[in-house]
């Protein structure tokens, strides 16, 4: 008996357009089935999972930029005030520079010397 994957699963490379239609509705399947609200976001329940794949990018390059901004936003706003501590103070600064930069910001050393200078005015 073999227990190979090819014996078990029938995989083509160019499926029919029956089975074709059963792959396209199960990857469109797991992909609101992995959402948690995919009405919400206007990803619509008909069509092809190419679609459905094709909105996610958009919206998550889209709110990917949003983050990004609002990130340098806050590193930019966070202000010192006189009792706290210096080094809490720069540990946070630093997380919030981190967190920008690991959503994409281009924030160098530089500009977060000249951020840190300003906040420090």
């Amino acid at each position: 008996m073999n227990n190979s994957v090819e014996s078990r699963v029938s995989i083509t490379l160019t499926p029919l357009e029956e089975e074709w239609d059963s792959r396209d509705n199960w990857v469109k399947a797991l992909l609101l089935y992995n959402t948690k609200n995919p009405i919400s976001l206007g990803i619509k329940t008909k069509g092809s999972a190419a679609e459905a794949w094709t909105f996610y990018i958009k919206r998550y390059k889209i709110s990917t930029k949003i983050a990004r901004l609002a990130a340098e936003q806050d590193l930019k706003n966070t202000t010192y005030s006189e009792r706290q501590d210096f080094s809490t103070h720069l540990s946070i600064l630093r997380s919030k520079w981190a967190k920008a930069n690991s959503l994409g910001s281009t924030t160098d050393d530089e500009t977060f010397k000249m951020i840190l200078l300003i906040l420090l005015s």
